[in-house]
């Protein structure tokens, strides 16, 4: 126990408190997530949404997302797809 007024123990060594660490991030990690960071035109300013679309097993679902990327695709890069699932491992249509 600490009596009041006197001085805190001496850390253990090799000790280093958060606070007086500075964070260390090498050049290269950081070139590299700054070449990942989102730019701003990275927006979803082109979004579509397909509603009634099959409902289909996981058999069935690489046919169904081939169809679908070939629709789409001709009218720009497809970056991201997300099919709903239900937990029948079927698509929600």
């Amino acid at each position: 126990m600490l009596n009041p007024g006197s001085p805190p123990p001496n850390p253990p060594r090799g000790f280093c408190s958060r606070s007086s660490r500075a964070p260390h991030v090498s050049a290269e990690l950081l070139s590299d997530l700054l070449k990942k960071r989102p730019k701003e035109t990275d927006g979803i300013e082109s979004v579509i949404v397909v509603d009634n679309v099959p409902c289909v097993g996981a058999d069935r679902l690489e046919k169904l997302q081939n169809v679908i990327r070939k629709i789409f695709s001709k009218f720009g890069k497809i970056q991201t797809e997300h099919y709903p699932m239900t937990e029948e491992k079927k698509t929600k249509g």
